[in-house]
């Protein structure tokens, strides 16, 4: 399905500009570095693919995101690390792209309502509105089409 594939792919997009415009921020009670201390790594998550991005992650967690063709360290030409919620953003619209291009249409907007109510709850903490209002209206125009 085409609007699965191209309207994903560029709220993704737009996912990663929101962030760059601070419209998307680091949640001040985990801080900035996500956990990073002596047993954390960063790795390169999902290398090549529109969801690529950079993820601090425990050591015991190497092993598992190694064998699922993440690499070790930063991925190439992000000049900075996303915030958290960003991240996990990016990470669910490349589900529901994946589930929505197999045709596992429920699956899609099982994801969608789950992004809607993500986005409702960090909402004034670490969305602002204009980011919050930009996912959830198009997360919420894929859910009417499915």
């Amino acid at each position: 399905m085409i609007l699965c594939d191209t309207f994903i792919l560029d709220l993704i997009g737009h996912v990663r500009e929101a962030a760059a415009l601070g419209w998307i921020k680091h949640d001040p009670l985990k801080g900035g570095d996500h956990g990073s201390g002596d047993n954390v790594e960063k790795i390169c998550h999902r290398p090549g693919t529109p969801a690529q991005m950079t993820l601090v992650v425990p050591a015991g967690a190497v092993a598992g995101h190694l064998g699922h063709g993440d690499r070790l360290g930063s991925c190439a030409g992000e000049e900075t690390e996303l915030p958290e919620i960003a991240r996990a953003v990016i990470a669910d619209l490349a589900q529901i792209r994946e589930d929505c291009l197999a045709g596992r249409f429920f699956d899609a907007r099982r994801g969608l309502r789950g992004l809607i109510a993500l986005t409702r709850r960090e909402r004034g903490k670490t969305l602002t509105d204009e980011a919050y209002y930009l996912i959830r209206f198009n997360a919420e125009f894929l859910l009417e089409k499915l």
